[in-house]
């Protein structure tokens, strides 16, 4: 498994072309490559396993997820949010402290 891909190799057997079934879910932003040629239309089971074209000898499949641009959106909203929660925090507990000391 790279960072970012996974990477699954397998060997047909048979002399010619055939498709066959593999246990990796494609989601909708997957991006698949089967033998250095971007995929876009596989076929999908009930369960969401691929059934991919396999050529005679060695085969590679490489898919990676990329997400839609809005999540990278909503996770920068995330981390502001959080951000701006420790500030509040901070500030209330700094004007807490000062209010105990005043006593």
């Amino acid at each position: 498994m790279n960072k970012n891909k996974q990477i699954v190799k397998w060997i047909n057997t048979d002399q010619e072309k055939k498709n066959i079934q593999l246990p990796i879910i494609k989601y909708n932003h997957s991006q698949v490559v089967v033998n250095g040629k971007l995929i876009k239309d596989i076929k999908i089971t009930r369960i969401g396993a691929m059934i991919i074209p396999s050529k005679a000898g060695i085969n590679t499949l490489e898919i990676s997820y990329h997400p839609n641009g809005i999540i990278h959106i909503l996770m920068l909203n995330t981390i502001i949010a959080w951000l701006l929660m420790a500030v509040v925090v901070i500030l209330y507990w700094n004007n807490l402290f000062k209010r105990l000391k005043s006593i």
